[in-house]
């Protein structure tokens, strides 16, 4: 049912209990493709300032919002962070009409600094939420990062824990700009917070390097794929499909 709903082959879905959880795995799930792809110095990963992923280690991590950071930053992964596509408050005192995608640039950058040997992803909120609230990016933002993604063989994971299921008049918020990244997680619109439900949905390239390779992703929770949360998800995505919400 969640294939049903992602753009283009974002068929395989993992399902688990919290969006820290959906980011934490997210990430796994990108370094376990490139080591079986033979590639194991991919390993970086490339996130925003003022964004938010979770609340995990891992999760914090990859948010670059400093409030929820700044008393763990000792016990945080390496993560670069760089620029925001924040019209309102160019990082770079640009303006939209003659800004040249300065902040999708910054990616580029980051991927050249680390080395594009040692990148195996980025994530971005498709819409920035907590951190920032509700900050659509410049037009062409998107489009520009897939370009660099697919230009450095990168992942690009979208993270929709809030933006999903509807919540900005499509079904993903990344459906405004007809792109298709390459994981994308979901949780708060998969089942109306009536119970504790995530996915973690991935390009069909990615299941098949697994199933090519050893065969598994070890990797798992004790509620994960729970019954009662499933028949929720299963009850909500019957609901918004019923009542044609989106």
């Amino acid at each position: 049912m969640v294939a049903e709903t992602t753009p283009g082959d974002l068929n395989k879905s993992l399902f688990l209990s919290g969006g820290s959880e959906a980011s934490e795995a997210a990430i796994k799930i990108a370094r376990t493709y490139f080591l079986e792809l033979g590639k194991p110095s991919k390993y970086k990963v490339i996130a925003r300032r003022m964004s938010y992923h979770g609340n995990t280690l891992g999760a914090l991590s990859m948010s670059g919002y400093m409030n929820r950071r700044r008393k763990y930053t000792p016990l945080l992964l390496d993560v670069i962070h760089v620029a925001q596509s924040n019209c309102y408050h160019c990082p770079f005192g640009k303006d939209p009409e003659t800004c040249y995608l300065d902040c999708a640039a910054d990616f580029e950058t980051a991927i050249l600094h680390l080395g594009l040997e040692n990148v195996m992803a980025i994530i971005v909120e498709p819409i920035g939420g907590a951190g920032l609230g509700a900050v659509v990016p410049q037009d062409g933002y998107m489009k520009r990062l897939r370009e660099i993604c697919d230009k450095y063989e990168v992942l690009m994971i979208a993270d929709e824990v809030m933006t999903g299921m509807g919540r900005t008049g499509k079904t993903w918020a990344v459906n405004h700009w007809d792109i298709v990244s390459d994981i994308i997680t979901m949780a708060k619109g998969l089942s109306g917070g009536y119970a504790p439900i995530v996915a973690v949905t991935v390009k069909n390239h990615i299941y098949e390097a697994f199933q090519k390779g050893e065969g598994n992703f070890t990797h798992g929770h004790t509620y994960g794929n729970h019954p009662v949360c499933m028949a929720a998800g299963i009850a909500v995505l019957n609901y918004i499909r019923k009542n044609n919400l989106i």
